[in-house]
């Protein structure tokens, strides 16, 4: 996971006016792949939800507003499919990069993605040049891109998100939690499918609503200094001890009813 940090002062009130603020720190250094692993496979794409066979249950906005504290209320934003052109005309608008810089970058990720290594660099040398507002939005994509609209290459984000961040002052009226909670359906979905070889997509937020709701199965820490102002994801740390499919599989399969 790409991580990058808010360290101009002048740049975290910006974050703070996006109602993404939640989402700074909220992503585990490790993954616990036997556990996630056992959950995505009793995934049912028709019905959204994990079936178990003590019960069927789901991912809820309650759960992400919980965990990720993103709003709730807002509008829904459409993102428009661009053309190469159109992508190149919004990095160099809104990041105010080279026309030529923002063209080569597109040809290098082979469409309408910018690598997220070359979002540090377009981020750092923002805050250089002290164009705080260009450095906000190039954080927020980055943000995005790391987190809730983690995509299969784990490295590149899509420029059309670059149009959320546009004008900050909106940033903040969008329904965060819903494209979040949309966005990990469709990953699980994918994921379900036998011939599918990785789970992409949010995963500190599918790891941290198995943490919440199923307190007996897999490994986890909780952090002493964790406050109740946090992300409730920010609650656990995940350690050197990991799960194997197999043994994920037995305690689901031990589970009865009540004790989900």
């Amino acid at each position: 996971m790409n991580k990058m940090g808010v360290h101009h002062p002048r740049i975290l009130p910006a974050v703070e006016l996006s109602g993404l603020v939640g989402l700074v720190g909220a992503s585990y250094d490790t993954i616990d792949k036997g556990l996630l692993c056992a959950f995505v496979e009793s995934w049912h794409p028709e019905t959204n939800s994990f079936h178990l066979h003590v019960s069927e249950l789901t991912m809820t906005l309650d759960d992400v507003s919980n965990l990720l504290h993103l709003p709730i209320i807002g509008k829904f934003y459409m993102y428009p499919s661009l053309d190469a052109a159109a992508v190149t005309d919004l990095l160099v608008d809104s990041l105010r990069v080279d026309r030529g810089v923002a063209a080569a970058e597109t040809r290098h990720c082979r469409g309408g993605h910018v690598r997220l290594s070359w979002l540090r660099e377009m981020y750092e040398d923002a805050c250089t040049k002290r164009q705080r507002i260009v450095a906000a939005r190039a954080y927020l994509l980055h943000q995005v891109g790391c987190t809730i609209f983690a995509d299969k290459s784990a490295t590149s984000v899509n420029v059309s998100y670059l149009g959320l961040f546009v004008d900050l002052r909106h940033t903040g009226g969008y329904s965060w939690e819903a494209a979040a909670l949309t966005q990990m359906y469709e990953q699980l979905g994918e994921g379900s499918y036998a011939n599918t070889r990785q789970l992409v997509g949010y995963v500190t937020l599918l790891a941290s609503w198995i943490y919440e709701h199923f307190p007996s199965i897999g490994h986890r820490l909780l952090r002493d200094d964790y406050v109740e102002d946090e992300s409730q994801c920010m609650k656990y740390v995940v350690g050197s001890r990991l799960s194997t499919l197999a043994s994920v599989q037995m305690q689901l399969d031990s589970l009865c009813i009540g004790v989900v």
